[in-house]
């Protein structure tokens, strides 16, 4: 892919004065979004986690309290249910934990230095447009199997073979970013960064040009097999999501 890696637009000091125009049918504009009002300490509480966790102490203690009150019926009526119950909010707790946005921060933890790096490296990387194509037919099988009688039975069920899969990639010869400049990382003992990303066209000629690049894709494989399935990812290389930046303390530590 024949892509000049220029700097950011919001710094056009550094850009040098030999940067070609746009092709209007060829520009693809970059984005990253930072959130700069979202710095500094969250007062979000995680209320589902709280109620998880009082959840699982209450039916614990119920539970091993009545297990050990030496009634059978208590512990039979009482005791067991909470046990049970204390177990399933356990593994609820556990899913939520992981499935939970601090989970998303802790996996890319790292210094504001690195954080910048990172982000800078986003920023100079083109995007990427690739198009995917899935070729694939059905066909029936027939099983046999021995129902519960004893007796053997025949059924038939339709699976899905797949026979092709091909990707390309859209080539363009200019881009430039559009994200916003992140400041005051470093501010905080810890901060939470949330970042998106889009991808945009240009113009309208943009846009026809990559909707013609995608047709004659399809067009190409629609030959090879019955069915087909196209899908179309835009992305930035290098991009993350989720960062939690941790300062270093005055002290060094």
């Amino acid at each position: 892919m024949q892509v000049p890696l220029n700097k950011p637009t919001d710094t056009p000091s550094e850009l040098g004065s030999d940067v070609p125009p746009p092709d209007a049918s060829q520009a693809v504009m970059g984005a990253q979004t930072f959130d700069n009002d979202n710095f500094g300490k969250s007062t979000n509480w995680h209320v589902l986690n709280f109620l998880l966790t009082c959840g699982v102490v209450g039916t614990l203690i119920a539970g091993l309290a009545h297990i050990n009150s030496g009634y059978r019926r208590e512990r039979e009526e009482i005791g067991v249910p909470c046990l049970v119950a204390c177990g399933v909010l356990y593994v609820l707790y556990l899913i939520e934990c992981c499935c939970s946005s601090v989970n998303k921060y802790t996996q890319n933890i790292t210094e504001p230095g690195e954080a910048m790096e990172r982000l800078t490296k986003m920023r100079l990387s083109p995007p990427v447009i690739t198009f995917y194509v899935e070729c694939y037919h059905y066909r029936t099988v027939r099983e046999h199997y021995t129902d519960s009688k004893g007796k053997r039975q025949t059924r038939t069920r339709t699976e899905r073979v797949t026979t092709y899969r091909g990707s390309r990639n859209f080539d363009f010869a200019f881009w430039t970013d559009g994200s916003d400049c992140m400041t005051g990382v470093a501010r905080y003992p810890l901060t939470k960064v949330k970042l998106e990303q889009a991808v945009s066209y240009l113009d309208a000629d943009t846009d026809n040009a990559v909707s013609a690049a995608a047709a004659a894709f399809r067009s190409e494989n629609r030959h090879r097999d019955n069915h087909m399935d196209f899908r179309q990812e835009n992305t930035i290389p290098f991009f993350r999501s989720h960062l939690l930046c941790v300062a270093p303390r005055a002290d060094g530590v």
